[in-house]
């Protein structure tokens, strides 16, 4: 999929220097704000840089920040401790649209613009 008409990912390109998945994500955290209105997605990537920056050489996951900025239209149905679902960028009479899914949750909205705000490397155990 090309993220890039969906996601700003040029933070991410410096980063990966390479191709990288975001397909699914380890999603632990959703905020709204009614500035905007926003959306906040936080999550774990499910790979890691195959070449990182040397200051991120120790750390193996990488929590990753979305924004989505002109959110409209939310649905959100369920919940759990373990959200490893898929994700979903789409197109439909000039809309954009983001999903998030598995098998106990599905969040979906329309939004105008999407950015990678903030990157985190950590040591996950």
């Amino acid at each position: 999929m090309n993220y890039k008409n969906f996601v700003d990912v040029s933070i991410l390109e410096r980063v990966f220097k390479a191709d990288f998945d975001l397909d699914k994500g380890d999603l632990f955290q959703i905020l709204f704000h009614r500035d905007g209105p926003k959306a906040e997605l936080i999550f774990n990537m499910m790979t890691y840089p195959s070449n990182p920056p040397n200051k991120w050489k120790n750390f193996n996951t990488l929590q990753i920040n979305l924004i989505f900025s002109g959110v409209s239209d939310v649905k959100f149905n369920g919940w759990d401790t373990d959200n490893l679902v898929d994700f979903i960028f789409s197109e439909n009479d000039g809309r954009k649209l983001f999903v998030a899914k598995n098998n106990d949750c599905e969040i979906s909205f329309e939004y105008i613009f999407c950015e990678v705000s903030k990157l985190t490397p950590y040591l996950k155990e």
